[in-house]
């Protein structure tokens, strides 16, 4: 191999290796970086999904989302030690406010568990909880567990069809995950996001009554879910350092691996062009032959 050849081969190494460290091509979960929801609009929610309600019975997704009503539907579980009271709070007090809107008569809400170990017991307590909170009568709100304890398909089928991306924190053993929540139309599709874990009355009951008219919405901002984190000390958001300089330092070395990629193979394509330029010259002086003055 040529000292050329190497520079390149190290210089395209480098880049790939930069690539995969800085876009996750090869990555470990991390909390801090790979949490935050992929808005998938106008994409369908499995309807053939099956879990199970409070009282242990099962209940096929399509039972809730099932042509009549539209839906909330956000993914939490009951032994969350932060984010999913925040945002379970924030949401049922933005419900409570909005007028002339009640869930179970003009719309659903549906909470299914991440944690696949989470018994229909526990998942009952939490459904009572929040429909007493409520205040509208019974059976708005509806809180589901795996079908099967320890059985995680249909929790990861349905987090992937809303674009949630999550996983445990290797450190804390609890689930990291976003705050985000989906608006359904009747028909099963996404019709937009909420995010955040407060929530105004007055969006909330349009997004629902947009949603309820199969109406989709456009891709709203959500930065927040993936370069932000939660401070339990502070009670409140931060910017998620590590990962807005991750996302700028990768972005930034890429782009001076490929300029000096590209420079390089500017350089050797220049040196091959005068290459060959010389070498014409040189045939085309020796098929002229001696000049005689």
């Amino acid at each position: 191999m040529t000292p050329r050849t190497a520079i390149a081969a190290t210089l395209c190494t480098a880049l790939a290796a930069t690539c995969g460290t800085a876009y996750g091509v090869e990555r470990r979960f991390d909390p801090l970086t790979d949490v935050g929801v992929t808005q998938r609009i106008d994409e369908p929610v499995p309807l053939d999904l099956v879990f199970r309600d409070g009282r242990g019975n099962k209940v096929e997704l399509a039972g809730l989302i099932d042509g009549d009503l539209p839906a909330i539907v956000s993914m939490n579980y009951s032994d969350c030690p932060m984010l999913c009271s925040l945002q379970l709070n924030g949401l049922v007090a933005g419900l409570k406010g909005v007028k002339g809107l009640t869930a179970g008569r003009d719309y659903r809400v549906v909470s299914v568990s991440f944690d696949p170990n989470e018994s229909p017991s526990r998942a009952a307590a939490t459904q009572d909880k929040y429909n007493l909170e409520y205040g509208r009568g019974q059976g708005g709100w509806h809180f589901l567990v795996a079908d099967r304890q320890g059985r995680n398909v249909d929790i990861e089928r349905l987090a992937e069809a809303l674009g949630i991306r999550y996983g445990i924190d290797p450190i804390t053993g609890e689930y990291s995950h976003p705050a985000a929540a989906a608006l359904v139309t009747p028909g099963g599709k996404i019709s937009q996001y909420l995010s955040g874990v407060e929530y105004d009355p007055r969006t909330l009951r349009l997004l629902i009554t947009e949603a309820g008219q199969g109406k989709i919405g456009a891709l709203g901002d959500l930065f927040f879910l993936t370069c932000f984190h939660y401070d339990a000390d502070e009670q409140a958001y931060f910017p998620n350092m590590a990962k807005i300089m991750m996302t700028v330092g990768g972005g930034f070395t890429v782009l001076v691996l490929g300029g000096g990629l590209l420079a390089f193979f500017v350089q050797e394509k220049s040196r091959a062009d005068g290459a060959v330029a010389a070498d014409k010259q040189g045939l085309s002086g020796a098929a002229a032959g001696p000049q005689v003055s």
